[in-house]
């Protein structure tokens, strides 16, 4: 169940940016009970931080549907991956491929290597479950092996198989990149506005990245062809440095005819940080228990804020036809305030030690009791 949420007092809008990218440090491999742990702390945080979108920042019902079903994605992800780390340690004494970690700037297990391995053992699950006999003959064998004075170890593995790759082939994944359908929000003057999420699991700075944009397309605009060029043009902006990213990816969805972009978000999920992670600074000073974590999130923002008419006599005529006749002017990209949850009594002693975590932050805490507060 998810804790209660306090809102710090202790709030700062300077303006500042949190720098992605990710700095090129060794792999971390975490072994046994380590792996199963912080894939269980990881996972908890997702769930708190679904709780702190929900309750702390409204968004279309579409959009925040879409949100959360992401970070519920997310979770199931990395709750499978812990039972993976939990079948391996017990079937082969050392973990095959332990998860691995980006230890600094991330927390996630790596997305080309651990969340791949999933996507492999996904096209198995059918034939393994299939292989495993019903709980009813499991548990047949358990009771027979204690009759006989042994521990049912087999029984105990197959049966933790059985969730593993059950868990596995009934959940849906998260990818590289995820384009979703774009949805109406609204229709008037003979102009339809339009939703449309991207997933994206950044291989470069490993964190999971969500993105919400909001277009308008004249009612002269026929047929599906904007569709497939916007969808190609979302695939050719993303994958730039995380600083001009969100310029880039605007200008190239406002050159697609008929689509006339109002607004752009990407929301960055992480860094974590737990025991596990590689930590320095007022981190360092903060986690100082096993089950201490701290989960950041943050929305970058661009706006559409002028327009002017489009060059060229092509363009000119095209727009006259199809009521697309300018060319939007952004503002530069808005920083939002960094979310960053954790326990409240590390939120307490945050304030207690004069702990900084930066400007532009604001801070949220959990206890096991209650639900979400202000």
């Amino acid at each position: 169940m998810p804790g209660k949420l306090f809102n710090s007092t202790q709030t700062t809008f300077a303006d500042s940016s949190l720098d992605l990218s990710f700095k090129k440090e060794t792999l971390k491999k975490l072994d046994g009970s380590d792996a199963v742990h912080h894939c269980m702390m990881l996972g908890m945080a997702l769930i708190l931080l679904e709780c702190l979108v929900k309750e702390k920042l409204p968004k279309p019902e579409s959009q925040d549907k879409n949100l959360l079903r992401y970070l519920r994605k997310l979770w199931n992800a990395v709750n499978i991956l812990a039972a993976k780390d939990k079948l391996d340690s017990l079937t082969a004494g050392e973990l095959k491929n332990p998860t691995a970690i980006h230890p600094t700037d991330s927390g996630f297990p790596l997305f080309i290597r651990d969340f791949e391995l999933l996507n492999a053992d996904k096209n198995e699950a059918p034939e393994r479950i299939a292989a495993i006999p019903p709980d009813e003959e499991l548990v047949d064998t358990a009771l027979f092996s204690l009759f006989r004075g042994q521990f049912p170890q087999e029984a105990i593995n197959k049966k933790y198989a059985r969730a593993y790759w059950d868990g596995l082939n009934s959940t849906e994944l998260p990818t590289t990149l995820k384009i979703l359908d774009e949805t109406i929000v609204d229709n008037r003057d003979n102009i339809t506005y339009y939703s449309k999420s991207v997933e994206r699991l950044d291989d470069t700075g490993n964190v999971p990245l969500f993105y919400s944009m909001y277009f308008r397309v004249p009612g002269g605009i026929v047929g599906v062809e904007w569709k497939m060029k916007l969808y190609e043009a979302i695939r050719s902006g993303m994958g730039t440095a995380v600083s001009i990213e969100l310029p880039y990816l605007a200008r190239l969805i406002e050159e697609v005819d008929g689509v006339m972009l109002d607004m752009l978000e990407r929301y960055t999920i992480g860094p974590f940080y737990d025991s596990y992670t590689a930590n320095s600074g007022p981190i360092a000073e903060l986690i100082q228990d096993k089950n201490d974590f701290i989960m950041m999130f943050q929305k970058n923002t661009v706006l559409r804020v002028a327009e002017q008419n489009r060059k060229g006599l092509w363009r000119s005529i095209r727009g006259f036809i199809s009521g697309d006749r300018t060319q939007a002017i952004f503002a530069p990209t808005l920083l939002s305030t960094r979310h960053v949850l954790m326990p409240y009594r590390m939120v307490q002693k945050a304030h207690n030690q004069n702990i900084s975590l930066g400007d532009n932050v604001k801070m949220y805490g959990f206890t096991k009791e209650g639900g979400l507060i202000d």
